[in-house]
């Protein structure tokens, strides 16, 4: 379901097969990414 292809060797990223993904976690997914690099203030305000 996750992988890396040749060209995003050496950057802070993992690729995600839809097809084999569920869709609950597709949702979470870019929202945990954004929790995890934002200000506190900006998260705490979006709760």
């Amino acid at each position: 379901m996750f992988y890396v292809t040749d060209r995003y060797v050496g950057w802070p990223i993992v690729l995600v097969r839809l097809s084999a993904a569920q869709p609950d976690m597709v949702k979470a997914l870019p929202l945990r990414a954004w929790r995890a690099k934002v200000p506190a203030k900006w998260r705490d305000a979006a709760a």
